[in-house]
């Protein structure tokens, strides 16, 4: 009897400890750690709104790193996405870019991501989040070109908008709604396919992180990622280039940071200055990363997501 009275308390103790949830880690995950993680429970997880949840976290090891994740319900009623469409005079040569080497046509406008996310919203669209998207060009001094062109597959609702370009692989929404990666050829169907967007390459493939062919170099990533269910997306931004902030991440650790969240396969966006994430709380909107220099850049293309509300009756 005494035996059982002393053993309870310990008991309790031990599931307390066993019933609390994981700390947020200080460190980047080892390559060597083959399975997710990270516990979406944490109390340091903050939820958006239905279907999107998110935390911002400072590793510390191997170098000081600040980044925002974000977890989103693909099931969540009412949710949609939206893509940056084309611009007035797509199909035009481009008036600002030098054709000589390279022929550049207009596809879209540079837009900043604060714009995109405020003027879907302006439009009455509850749009919750907006992030950076493919790579473009032409990117070469002065760096302020209006237009964007080269941006891989870039499909807005049914609108075919870039082509695809080098083989880059894209998160695909389809008719359906369900979402994929996908390497896209010119000369595929893609009558199935409602929206599209493209990365620089895939980092992370049924859970095994991927071989990065070129040289590493510490910046601000993003990066998307999909559980192997596809019922869960992955948005991670990476703050870089900033030092006694955070140094940023080589494309490798992007990787393995977005597989310890819980993505089974992920794509290297556009990074570097373009980098941005933007939230809406219904009240007001929430900027989730820093810029060197506090500049914010205007990219090719930005990804949104829309949580439809149902009507007032």
């Amino acid at each position: 009897m005494k035996f059982t009275i002393y053993l309870l308390p310990v008991l309790l103790m031990l599931s307390t400890l066993a019933a609390e949830p994981q700390s947020v880690p200080a460190a980047i995950p080892s390559a060597e750690q083959n399975s997710a993680s990270f516990d979406w429970k944490n109390p340091e997880v903050k939820q958006l709104c239905s279907g999107v949840s998110y935390i911002k976290m400072k590793l510390t090891s191997p170098r000081l790193i600040a980044l925002c994740a974000v977890k989103i319900d693909l099931r969540t009623p009412g949710m949609r996405f939206k893509v940056t469409g084309r611009d007035k005079d797509w199909g035009k040569p481009m008036p600002d870019a030098d054709q000589k080497r390279q022929k550049y046509t207009i596809r879209t406008a540079r837009r900043k991501t604060r714009h995109f996310i405020g003027e879907s919203r302006k439009a009455g669209e509850n749009m919750v989040l907006a992030v950076n998207g493919p790579p473009w060009g032409p990117w070469k001094a002065p760096w302020t070109h209006k237009y964007a062109d080269h941006m891989g597959l870039l499909i807005s609702d049914k609108v075919l908008v870039s082509y695809p370009h080098r083989n880059r692989p894209s998160f695909v929404v389809k008719d359906d709604g369900s979402c994929d990666f996908m390497h896209i050829a010119k000369d595929a169907d893609i009558s199935q396919i409602r929206h599209a967007i493209s990365g620089f390459v895939q980092i992370v493939k049924d859970g095994k992180l991927l071989k990065i062919q070129k040289k590493e170099s510490l910046a601000p990533r993003t990066a998307y990622g999909l559980d192997s269910a596809r019922k869960t997306m992955y948005i991670l931004v990476i703050d870089g280039r900033q030092p006694g902030y955070s140094n940023g991440c080589t494309v490798g650790e992007t990787a393995r940071i977005i597989r310890f969240l819980g993505a089974d396969d992920a794509l290297n966006m556009d990074g570097g200055g373009s980098t941005t994430l933007f939230l809406h709380d219904r009240k007001k909107l929430l900027k989730m990363n820093s810029y060197r220099f506090g500049l914010e850049r205007t990219v090719g293309a930005n990804l949104g997501v829309i949580i439809d509300l149902p009507s007032k009756k």
